[in-house]
């Protein structure tokens, strides 16, 4: 598995690039504001760039859309997932079914937690400091959300009907464990967690992509 990353708060949010836009169906663009959009169109471009390592030009390939509004390729062969949040892109490429999700810290998020499951909710409050707390917590946040978007269910699954075996990286639904799934967590600064959900037997590659190129593609 190829997870690209890069920063983009150098960028000019006010600049366009109508032909990564184009990529994006117009009803996934009426409720983002333009940074949002400016976050869609560089994950997109981190997608193009990743591709293009499998030997894939991303202009040459349909994107669909399933029931839920996951994107992928209309080919079977390369699986993708895209997340942003704050000044960060990212994107996960294999060969197999993946979800990531990169999140900022924030302070208040004790409201979040309620949407856990009870092992879940346990294990936080058995945390005495503060600063650990919102490590754990976003570990298990951006676990959750990879793994909603690893299904492809995005917000039609409830992040309470399944919990996260932590030793083991696993994760339990339906009360069992879910087979050949594992969960890793990297810890991209202090202020950003990324979490990736993926076949056990994926290895990981992450690598950081600098702006220009972003730029000048």
């Amino acid at each position: 598995m190829l997870i690209l990353i890069s920063d983009i708060s150098k960028l000019d949010s006010k600049i366009i690039d109508y032909d990564f836009l184009n990529k994006i169906p117009s009803y996934r663009l009426s409720s983002k504001n333009k940074s949002d959009i400016q976050r869609s169109i560089n994950s997109l471009k981190l997608l193009k760039i990743g591709l293009n390592e499998f030997g894939i030009d991303l202009f040459r390939e349909d994107l669909v859309y399933n029931e839920f509004g996951k994107p992928s390729l209309k080919r079977k062969d390369i699986f993708y997932n895209i997340s942003h949040s704050g000044k960060y892109v990212t994107c996960a490429i294999s060969n197999k079914m993946v979800g990531i999700d990169i999140q900022k810290h924030i302070e208040n998020f004790e409201e979040i937690i309620s949407f856990f499951s009870t092992s879940e909710k346990e294990y936080l409050a058995s945390i005495p400091l503060h600063k650990l707390l919102i490590k754990e917590f976003f570990k298990i946040w951006t676990v959750k959300e990879s793994y909603v978007k690893f299904l492809g269910r995005g917000l039609y699954k409830e992040l309470d009907s399944f919990s996260l075996f932590l030793d083991k990286k696993k994760i339990i639904d339906e009360g069992r464990i879910v087979k050949d799934t594992l969960f890793k967590n990297f810890s991209i600064s202090e202020e950003y967690t990324l979490s990736v959900v993926a076949n056990s037997n994926d290895n990981y590659e992450i690598r950081y992509v600098e702006v220009e190129n972003l730029i000048s593609l």
